[in-house]
């Protein structure tokens, strides 16, 4: 057995030769994860003697962290203060997703359902399901679908169901963008895949771009200018939308101009406002629709 200071030099020593640029940082989430710790206890551990079990699986963890994010290893990640679980089979939560969430809140203020219905919203590409449940747990009497094409997502989006107890409140359908919706919503909020796939193809052989290089393809892949498949959400919107509804779309920074000529050729007197991301990119469009 080693000490558990000897471990977190060790961990810090491997994560770094493969150029992660918070090794340290990396080290000591691993271990708190084997440990089952928190980073407190970690350090008022640091003379004690590592258990062989753990060992073994902060070497296999060191190894794996070569070609996978952290989150995939701890099975964990934050969004918008909440932990969600989260492996291969989905992108890992990015904090500029947060500003699509706050953005669909706003309009979620404005938008007063008819007496004793609720307010529809449609999640599409739901992924790990953080947008649907964070929605959930925000807006009151709420009637929330959750929609994603691949079945293995949409296994993940219900554990963290689940976890958050909202399993009640999200309806988790399988298919294809607007196709699997049962009726009309009010709000349709995407975060739907809009890397290019030169962009893709570059990251296959540049591990630099994790988590970007090992996340699921499907959940990327926004054909070669990257707004494929968000131009066929917005032609098959005005099917699935009530009078007066709002979409709201997670876009690549240099987007902007070119989702908006997508949207005014669908919906030519369509309101359109673009919100920035914390580092100042614009990140979300809001698209309000005529009644």
């Amino acid at each position: 057995m080693v000490r558990v200071i000897d471990a977190l030099v060790r961990a810090e020593a491997e994560i770094s030769v493969h150029g992660g640029p918070y090794a340290r940082l990396e080290a000591e989430v691993l271990l708190c994860h084997v440990l089952d710790i928190d980073r407190t206890r970690l350090y008022a551990a640091l003379q004690d003697m590592l258990p062989e079990d753990c060992y073994g699986s902060l070497s296999r963890l060191i190894e794996r962290s070569a070609k996978e994010p952290l989150a995939y290893l701890t099975n964990t990640k934050e969004f918008c203060g909440r932990e969600f679980y989260v492996d291969g089979r989905v992108l890992v939560p990015r904090p500029e997703t947060e500003t699509l969430v706050e953005a669909t809140l706003q309009v979620a203020k404005t938008r007063v359902p008819v007496a004793g219905q609720s307010l529809k919203v449609a999640d599409i590409g739901t992924g790990s399901g953080i947008i649907a449940i964070t929605l959930a747990l925000a807006i009151p009497n709420v009637s929330m679908y959750a929609v994603d094409v691949s079945k293995a997502a949409l296994e993940v989006a219900a554990i963290n169901c689940s976890r958050h107890e909202v399993s009640d409140r999200i309806t988790l359908l399988h298919g294809d963008l607007l196709i699997p919706l049962p009726d009309h919503v009010d709000i349709i909020v995407a975060n739907l895949p809009y890397v290019t796939e030169d962009e893709l193809a570059a990251a296959e052989h540049d591990w630099s771009t994790m988590p970007l290089a090992a996340e699921p393809r499907l959940a990327l892949n926004g054909g070669s200018d990257g707004l494929e498949v968000i131009q066929r959400l917005i032609a098959m919107a005005s099917q699935r939308l009530t009078p007066g509804g709002s979409i709201l779309l997670e876009i690549g920074y240099g987007q902007g101009s070119k989702v908006i000529s997508i949207v005014k050729r669908y919906f030519v007197n369509a309101r359109c406002s673009i919100h920035q991301d914390l580092a100042g990119l614009d990140r979300v469009l809001v698209v309000g629709l005529s009644n």
